[in-house]
């Protein structure tokens, strides 16, 4: 028999962390899943650590060389046999009734092709947890999903549970890792007609730690907004007033936290055209031309 979900489960030398992870699907208290493991070319002692629980029949190993995480995910996806995908990375992992949780609402949600469930997640940091509530007032119309759901924000595919066959026209791809692969993939998903479908549970912790892709860098949040800009553009909502909100904000990250002082220059003329009122603004303007 098949299982009803396939999780995939990317890793790249998190040997201190994948037990958890492996152990959080283990727990489940549905069992019918495969968990698939793409170990994408780590170079620590990954592999060692997995190999005990290779004694679960469910549990599959697969090793390539380092392609990134987007790569590893579809080469999951290709091999899955579930009927339905969910995603784990190898630093979180799931609270016991994940996946209960996901096939209750799958089986009582009619004419769910088209349909993405979305549980709620938390981030933990050392014994500080905070759980992120989903703001659900942007289904009315589909560009506003696309702005609220894919561009400003998205729920991370550790939450997301979808079927298989999504991935037939669907894939993974690395150009915005790691400052928005879920933005982008979102905004995919969406577009190609698939709606949210949001579950008022947390079985989702995403674990904060020193070595996390995410970060609060200048690099990342320049990544971010040059995502938000290119897809602004597409959808020609430049002028809505969350769009220039959130780049205002990247914006003034970068400025404040820049050491190079002719990146500050040109973020700050980006800033001026769009909201030439920063003029006004002295503390902006001698962070722009402070010297380093």
């Amino acid at each position: 028999m098949n299982p009803f979900f396939s999780i995939i489960m990317p890793t790249y030398n998190r040997s201190a962390f994948i037990k958890k992870a492996i152990q959080s699907v283990i727990n489940q208290t549905y069992s019918n899943w495969e968990l698939i493991i793409i170990d994408d070319g780590s170079t620590d002692n990954t592999k060692e650590v997995i190999k005990p629980y290779l004694n679960d029949q469910r549990i599959i190993y697969m090793y390539q060389q380092n392609q990134e995480r987007s790569a590893a995910r579809n080469n999951g996806v290709k091999v899955a046999n579930g009927e339905y995908i969910c995603f784990l990375d190898s630093d979180d992992y799931y609270l016991p009734n994940h996946l209960e949780i996901f096939y209750k609402e799958i089986v009582n949600t009619k004419n769910n092709k088209k349909t993405i469930f979305v549980t709620k997640r938390s981030y933990k940091e050392n014994q500080n947890e905070r759980i992120v509530e989903y703001n659900g007032n942007y289904n009315n119309t589909p560009i506003n999903q696309l702005i609220y759901q894919a561009i400003l924000s998205s729920p991370p595919v550790q939450c997301i549970c979808i079927r298989k066959e999504a991935f037939e026209t669907l894939l993974f791809s690395d150009e915005w890792l790691p400052y928005s692969e879920c933005n982008h993939f979102s905004f995919e998903l969406l577009n190609a007609g698939y709606n949210y479908k949001y579950i008022n549970n947390h079985t989702v912790v995403m674990v904060n730690h020193d070595s996390n892709t995410t970060n609060d860098s200048v690099e990342f949040y320049m990544g971010k907004l040059s995502f938000l800009t290119k897809f602004s553009n597409i959808l020609g909502v430049n002028s809505n007033q969350s769009i220039i909100e959130a780049k205002e904000k990247l914006l003034l990250f970068i400025l404040v936290n820049s050491c190079h002082f002719t990146l500050r220059i040109k973020y700050f003329i980006r800033w001026v055209r769009l909201n030439p009122r920063i003029l006004f603004s002295r503390s902006i303007i001698s962070i722009a031309f402070r010297n380093n």
